[in-house]
Order: C-alpha cells, then sequence, then structure tokens
C-alpha cells in the first residue's frame, strides 16, 4: 500500500482537533463506524468484530471513551472480604470466604453507589454459578442477565427515573456466588437500540472504509440525552443515501410536535432541517438535490438566528430561524421522532452532533475535513 507522505500526521492532527472540539464541556455527540465503540447488544456485551454484526450499542467518541473513577472505592466491598460497607443483603444472601453467596429462588443484594439517571456504566462481576440466572439491573432499569460461570464486562444503561441502586437478583433459583465487583461511568450521550429487529449493521466498503447500514425500515438507533436544545445546533454526516424520491430518510431528531429540530433528506432528496417553535416548524431544504448512491458531507446548523443547510462544503443556504422550544430530553438517529414512516436508508460513516451551539465557521471546516477522512472524499 502507498501511503502519501503526512497522511498519518493529518489524521492524528484532525483527531487531535475533533478531541479539542469537545474538551471544554461542549454537549453533542462523536460517532464513527469505529470497532472499539460499537457492541451487538444495547447492554454491551460482546464487541461488534465482524461485518453484517448488527449494533445495539454505539457509544459516543467525544469524551474519549475514558471510564470514570471506581464506584466500589474499597477493596474490601468489591471482593466481599468484609460483611459490611455498601452492601444489603436480600433474604438467601450471604457474605462469607470473600464471595456473596445466593441459594434462593427470589432475592437481591444491593449496593447504593450514587449511580446517575441516563447514564452508561461499565460493570465487571466474577459469577460461579451452580444452576439458575443471575441478575445484574443497575438503577433498576436495563436489566442483564448471566447463566454462565465466568468474569463477565458489560455495559449498562439506567433509566431516566432510576435510582442510585446497583442491584443483584436471585432469579429463576440461582445459586452460586460473585466476586470482584467494578462499576465504573463511560459518560457519554450513546447510542442504542434495544430491539434486534431494530438495529442497524456495521459493514466494509470496497475501499475498506466501515460504516454503519441503516436499512430504512425499522433501524435507527437513540440516546436518552443529549436532545433539547434551544440555543443553537450543528450535525454533520458523512453518508452514502440510498431510497429514492418519495422517501423521507431522517439523519438526526429531537422533535415533539411542532417543538425541538430534525434533519433529513426529504422526499425531494433535498437535505432539509424543521425547528418547532411549538406552535410550526420553519423548514429550510437546499437547493440541489442529494443523489442516492453518492458520497457527502451533509451539514444542517443554526447560529445567530439563522438556519443553515450545507452540501459538500458548498454555498450555504439560510432562512431566519425561530425561537426554538425544545424537543425531547435525548435524541434519535435514522428515525423522527414523530413520524414512524421516516427511517434513515444509507450508509453513516461518521456522524457529529453539537448542542445549543452552530459552532464556528473553523469548526466547521474541521469537521467537514475530519468528515472527509471518514468516507473518503
Amino acid at each position: 500500500m502507498i501511503v502519501k507522505p503526512g497522511t498519518f500526521r493529518l489524521k492524528r492532527s484532525l483527531d487531535n482537533q475533533m478531541a479539542m472540539l469537545f474538551v471544554n464541556g461542549l454537549e453533542g455527540g462523536l460517532y464513527d463506524a469505529y470497532l472499539p465503540t460499537l457492541w451487538d447488544t444495547s447492554t454491551g456485551v460482546a464487541q461488534v468484530d465482524a461485518t453484517e454484526d448488527p449494533v445495539g450499542l454505539w457509544a459516543d467518541r467525544r469524551l474519549g471513551m475514558a471510564l470514570g473513577q471506581e464506584l466500589i472505592t474499597l477493596a474490601a466491598d468489591r471482593e466481599f472480604s468484609s460483611d459490611t460497607g455498601y452492601w444489603t443483603k436480600g433474604a438467601g444472601w450471604t457474605i462469607s470466604g470473600g464471595v456473596a453467596n445466593a441459594n434462593i429462588t427470589t432475592g437481591q443484594l444491593t449496593a447504593n453507589l450514587g449511580l446517575a439517571a441516563s447514564k452508561t456504566y461499565q460493570i465487571t462481576v466474577t459469577v460461579t454459578r451452580t444452576s439458575g440466572t443471575l441478575r445484574v439491573n443497575p438503577g433498576g432499569f436495563t436489566p442483564v442477565d448471566f447463566t454462565t460461570s465466568g468474569t463477565h464486562t458489560f455495559r449498562a444503561n439506567t433509566g431516566a427515573s432510576g435510582t442510585p441502586t446497583l442491584f443483584f437478583l436471585a432469579v429463576t433459583s440461582f445459586v452460586g456466588t460473585i466476586d470482584n465487583i467494578s462499576v465504573k461511568l463511560l459518560d457519554g450521550n450513546h447510542l442504542i437500540q434495544a430491539t434486534a429487529a431494530a438495529r442497524p449493521t456495521y459493514r466494509v466498503d470496497a475501499n475498506g472504509r466501515p460504516y454503519i447500514a441503516i436499512l430504512g425500515t425499522d433501524d435507527n438507533v437513540t440516546s436518552a440525552t443529549g436532545g433539547g436544545g434551544t440555543t443553537g445546533f450543528y450535525v454533520g454526516a458523512a453518508i452514502v443515501v440510498a431510497g429514492g424520491a418519495g422517501t423521507a430518510r431522517e439523519i438526526y431528531s429531537d422533535s415533539g410536535t411542532n417543538t425541538g429540530i430534525h434533519v433529513e433528506i426529504d422526499a425531494s432528496n433535498k437535505l432539509s432541517m424543521s425547528a418547532g417553535n411549538g406552535v410550526a416548524f420553519t423548514t429550510l431544504a437546499s437547493t440541489a438535490t442529494v443523489d442516492v448512491g453518492t458520497k457527502y458531507i451533509l451539514e444542517a446548523y443554526i447560529a445567530g438566528g439563522v438556519m443553515y443547510v450545507q452540501i459538500n462544503g458548498g454555498t450555504a443556504e439560510s432562512v431566519a430561524a425561530p425561537t426554538i422550544t425544545a424537543g425531547t430530553a435525548g435524541f434519535t438517529i435514522g428515525k423522527d421522532n414523530l413520524l414512524a414512516s421516516d427511517f434513515m436508508i444509507g450508509n453513516l460513516y461518521s456522524l457529529i452532533y453539537a448542542k445549543n451551539t452552530g459552532l464556528t465557521e473553523a469548526q466547521r471546516a474541521t469537521n467537514r475535513a475530519y468528515l472527509r477522512s471518514k468516507i473518503g472524499l
């Protein structure tokens, strides 16, 4: 393979600039078709590792994928060498000999770890199973069940109205032990799809560039957080659109009834953005069309009270923006929040999202260069 001088340096520079974009707490998301950020299911047990694998969890790279501090800070509580500390034992649970033992049909072992609502945590637990099912449930939402022995690492999502408590539940007559507990925050606006049939697919194109295939019938991914912006907006996508005229293909949506923002390729094959003021949507569509099967860098943003759409870094078209009424607390990629028929069909190589800012032109130019590097433009 022949590599042009400076190629790796340019890639490293773009990666560094993207990291700097979000370094000061800017809310949003950075999503690449990058294997270390992809898992087969929404609970993040198995990594995506081959083409045609489904994508149930697509992690936000914006914060560098760095794990937070260990929430079970005392080794005695992680290793169950003490019968004190974090743990509250339900009927049937005991702590002795360096493990927590269960020999019951139902019951729970709990620890109040201060888990935050609508967050993702990486959890590790060593299970020695004799029979039954062990259920791990952070914050009372998104349980993960284990029926095999071994050291299990997974990612679990707390609900918007969850509790700060980590639950271990013995179900279907679980008999066994647990040990070596670790709980760390994986911060970011991660995208999930809990329904197997609605998960998009990891693929690689003829040039070796990875992308996420969103198949147009029910595929989409959602973040429970990060939506609801009112004072600015930016989304940029490296994408090959499929479908055709007469099909609205949604890229981003946090829209409610006449609230929030959504960006799509509309039924006329134009890049379109709509923003709601609580009474009606203001919509801006590009003059040029987006051709099926062609690579594009598509951008839609709101800055200084003006809405813009821009294709491949060309002339940005604009219209006055409304006073935006906040949409949903989270957002969806690949589907309109309001219209079940508006699914994306296409290949998404990378997507950058910023909340409550349209960014500067210099930042948008950096984003375009980054997106081009992902799709090969």
